[in-house]
C-alpha cells in the first residue's frame, strides 16, 4: 500500500489532508486505512515529576556556564592543537564512558530514568568531573534519557521503565576543561522485532560513519555512509518531514535537510552532516 503523506487527501475521501483529517487518530491507534492493521503504541510515554537539581560539591571543576546556566558568546574552535589538549580530551572521553557503562548496568523494568539520572551523577561526581547538561541554558538534570518516541534530549523523571522500553542514555561530563560525550541505546525486558531493527540499524550506521573517520577527510563522507539525523520512533515507515520528501535508508524515518545553527560553545558545538552535499568543504582534522 502506498505511504499516505501529512498532505496527501486522507484516505477516508473526506477531501481533506491527512495531516487534518485522520493523521492523529492512525497515530494513536484508534483508527487505520482500509486492509492495514490498527498500530498500538504500548507503552506509551507519559510526562512523570521531575526531582529537584542536585549539588555539585565546590572542590568539582565548573564549565563557564555551570552558574548562571548561559553559554559563553565567543565562538571557541573544536580543534584540538598540542598533545595535552589530545590527552584530556581522551580522558574525558573515557570518564564518560565509565559514567554511561555505570548507568546502563542500572537499566531494568522498574527503574525511572530520575534514579538513572541520581546514579550518573553520583559516579561522575566520584570520578572528579561534573555533569556537563547540569543547568546548560536551564536544563535541570545530569544525563539526558529518552524513552521510545522521545527524540532526544528527554528529561529524567518519575515514570518508571517497563518492559518493552526503548531507551537511550546520553552521557556528557566535563573534566580538566574537556567534555566527554557518549550515548547508548538498550532494551527494556523484551521489545518488539520493529524496535530491535531500528537499534540494530543504526548501530551499523554509527559504525560504518567511525569507519571513514580520519584525518582530512570531509564530513560529507560521513553523511555518505549513512550516519543521517534519525527520528527516534517506533514507527518503521518513511514520511515526509520536509517538502521535499524522505531518504529512505531501511525504511527509518529520517532528516532529509538541516538548518543552519550557530556555534558558539564547544559542549553545544553541534555539526549537521548534510547527506551527499559537496561543496560542504569541512575536513576532519
Amino acid at each position: 500500500m502506498k505511504i499516505i503523506g501529512r498532505n496527501d487527501l486522507c484516505w477516508c475521501n473526506s477531501g481533506k489532508k491527512y495531516k487534518k483529517c485522520h493523521l492523529q487518530s492512525d497515530q494513536r491507534g484508534e483508527t487505520s486505512p482500509p486492509g492495514v492493521a490498527k498500530v498500538v503504541k504500548n507503552p506509551t510515554v507519559l510526562p512523570g515529576g521531575v526531582s529537584p537539581t542536585l549539588d555539585v560539591p565546590e572542590e568539582i571543576g565548573l564549565p563557564e556556564y555551570a552558574i548562571s546556566g548561559k553559554p559563553t558568546d565567543k565562538k571557541i574552535s573544536c580543534k584540538k592543537t598540542d598533545e595535552d589538549q589530545i590527552n584530556r580530551m581522551r580522558h574525558a572521553g573515557k570518564v564518560a564512558r565509565n559514567v554511561l557503562d555505570t548507568v546502563l548496568r542500572h537499566v531494568k523494568v522498574g527503574i525511572t530514568t530520575d534514579e538513572l539520572d541520581k546514579i550518573a551523577h553520583a559516579r561522575t561526581l566520584e570520578l572528579g568531573a561534573y555533569p556537563s547538561p547540569l543547568n546548560y541554558m536551564g536544563f535541570p538534570k545530569s544525563i539526558c534519557t529518552s524513552v521510545n518516541e522521545v527524540v532526544v534530549h528527554g528529561i529524567p523523571d518519575g515514570r518508571a521503565l517497563v518492559d518493552g522500553d526503548v531507551v537511550n542514555c546520553d552521557i556528557t561530563i566535563y573534566v580538566d576543561g574537556m567534555h566527554g560525550d557518549c550515548s547508548e541505546t538498550v532494551f527494556v525486558g523484551n521489545v518488539d522485532e520493529a524496535s530491535k531493527k531500528l537499534v540494530q540499524v543504526t548501530w551499523e550506521c554509527l559504525l560504518k560513519g567511525i569507519d571513514v573517520v580520519k584525518p582530512g577527510e570531509l564530513f560529507t563522507t560521513i553523511g555518505i555512509f549513512r550516519i543521517i539525523i534519525c527520528i527516534f520512533t517506533r514507527s518503521i515507515q518513511p514520511f515526509k518531514l520536509f517538502p521535499k520528501g524522505p531518504i529512505n535508508i531501511t525504511d527509518f524515518r529520517v532528516f532529509k535537510k538541516a538548518t543552519h545553527k550557530k556555534v558558539p560553545v564547544i559542549f553545544s558545538f553541534m555539526i549537521f552532516l548534510l547527506y551527499l552535499v559537496k561543496r560542504l568543504r569541512v575536513y576532519l582534522k
